[in-house]
């Protein structure tokens, strides 16, 4: 078993949902950085890996046209991490 274990662990991290180009566009953060920010929408993601779930989630705000996202909601459901967030277009710098 502690042979086949670090197996198990590599095959696991690669199976983590990439961050695509629309989500690499995406900026997380707590409060909005100006008033002069307009909601897109909201997103949701469910995946049996946290690290999935949050990177479906950032490809997701991606895919609406965002720029920036507020995680509004993180929840573990039995084996599952369940993820909300709110997507905004902000000005840039």
């Amino acid at each position: 078993m502690k042979k086949i274990l670090p197996f198990l662990l590599l095959l696991l991290a690669s199976c983590t949902t990439p961050i695509s180009s629309e989500g690499e566009k995406i900026q997380i953060v707590k409060k909005l950085p100006s008033a002069d920010c307009k909601p897109v929408g909201q997103v949701e993601s469910k995946n049996m890996l946290e690290s999935s779930a949050l990177n479906e989630l950032i490809n997701n705000a991606g895919e609406l046209g965002g720029n920036t996202m507020i995680r509004s909601e993180a929840q573990h459901s039995g084996s599952f991490s369940i993820f909300r967030g709110d997507v905004y277009v902000c000005p840039k710098d």
